[in-house]
């Protein structure tokens, strides 16, 4: 309801948190697929420090064929179908990366995708619940809501990922006193770009052991006369600004 978010409608008591508790959502986007919660939950979950709300600010409707066992996928069911594809759909967005913003676009949009199906298609537009089933479609549709920072997203930009190529591998054995050689390039890995002056790390168990600079062409390489003993190298982008982390190889050699 307006204050209460609970578990169970009927057992207003089984709440999951009330205007009192939403510390609980600071930092966090938050969508409610509930009644009234748009009154003052929203608004308190704000206050909280809650990043984004949406919800409904008057009560949310649906209907179902399947009453009163209510057993049946809903997006199987005749009535219900429509009411939870579109309410479905702001979550959907969020998790594929959308702002707050786009995602209440969307729901709006597929509920009038709902209207639209109800009043054309023929079967559903016969149907004699098909005035009922539109009014509440557009009733949902209406009293959605959002608060907060609508440009949120719940998925953080992923930047740009890199590849480390390698171009000459240590070999698995080599004599005491003769130089190993590991050498390769840096490249984004979508569109092949070589990635000049970048910093590359040679790693031997975890431990960077030396650091160089891509070149021009974005290449890298590394000489190294280890002691007599069994190593295991590879190399690593660290990252920069929006370009992602990368490592190539793990080679096992033995001096």
């Amino acid at each position: 309801d307006k204050d209460t978010y609970t578990a169970d409608i009927a057992k207003v008591e089984d709440w999951v948190f009330r205007t009192t508790d939403c510390d609980i959502l600071a930092g966090r986007i938050t969508y409610l697929l509930s009644c009234l919660t748009a009154v003052n939950l929203g608004p308190a979950i704000i206050a909280a420090g809650g990043i984004a709300y949406a919800g409904y600010n008057r009560t949310w409707w649906w209907a179902t064929e399947d009453k009163p066992e209510i057993e049946k996928d809903p997006y199987e069911d005749w009535y219900a179908e429509g009411y939870l594809r579109a309410s479905n759909e702001l979550p959907m967005t969020l998790i594929r990366g959308g702002t707050v913003a786009q995602a209440v676009e969307r729901c709006w949009n597929e509920y009038t995708r709902w209207v639209h199906i109800w009043e054309t298609d023929p079967e559903r537009a016969n149907d004699q619940w098909a005035a009922e089933i539109i009014k509440y479609l557009l009733w949902d549709r209406d009293c959605l809501t959002a608060l907060g920072d609508t440009s949120a997203k719940i998925i953080a930009e992923v930047g740009i990922y890199t590849a480390m190529r390698v171009e000459v591998a240590p070999p698995a054995e080599v004599d005491w006193g003769v130089p190993i050689i590991f050498s390769g390039y840096l490249e984004e890995r979508e569109t092949g770009a070589r990635m000049p002056g970048k910093t590359i790390n040679l790693l031997e168990n975890e431990t960077i052991i030396a650091s160089t600079t891509t070149d021009d062409d974005g290449k890298w390489a590394f000489t190294l006369t280890p002691d007599a003993g069994e190593y295991t190298l590879y190399t690593e982008f660290p990252g920069e600004g929006e370009h992602r982390v990368s490592r190539a190889g793990r080679y096992t050699v033995r001096v």
